[in-house]
């Protein structure tokens, strides 16, 4: 098996990629990679969406999208390097929340994508933080930031179509 260097990304089944993210990161071509820094977070429970991203001023208590989601980031690959799989067995050996820390320390710092480019769906019952009893600071996050313009919540229904 023959693989060209690329993106890899960690992707769970309860994640939603934008549909135009994959080709972002081609056409950008960062070395290090990409960050999910905004992303969307949805209760499948009260269908409620919110919108995670950096904290700003008026929201000082949002969270970036990579605290909250597993599948936050994509890391360049070239399997014809050895340091490059050592370097993603490393970084996936680790919580997700310490991704950006640790490409910064390996010198391929990862890049913000450009829009919220994952939409993360919790309460469906197959969650595995779900089964540890851990998504209710979630749950809260979704009520707390809720977005509730019909347009907004119209758009992210077409930006992440349902399989």
């Amino acid at each position: 098996l023959d693989l060209a260097p690329g993106y890899v990304m960690s992707f769970d089944a309860d994640d939603l990629l934008h549909r135009d993210a994959v080709a972002e990161m081609l056409a950008r071509q960062d070395p290090g990679g990409y960050l999910v820094q905004t992303g969307y977070v949805m209760d499948h429970a009260t269908g409620q969406i919110a919108l995670a991203g950096p904290p700003t001023p008026a929201l000082p208590l949002r969270k970036p999208f990579w605290k909250l989601c597993g599948s936050c980031a994509a890391l360049f690959h070239d399997p014809a390097l050895p340091e490059s799989a050592a370097f993603l067995r490393a970084m996936t050996a680790h919580e997700h929340r310490m991704f950006p820390y640790l490409a910064r320390l390996a010198g391929t710092p990862l890049r913000p994508l450009s829009r919220p480019a994952v939409l993360y769906v919790l309460n469906h019952g197959e969650n595995f933080g779900a089964r540890r009893g851990r998504v209710g600071f979630k749950t809260r996050f979704v009520t707390r930031f809720a977005v509730t313009d019909p347009a907004t919540l119209y758009a992210i229904a077409a930006e992440f179509p349902a399989p």
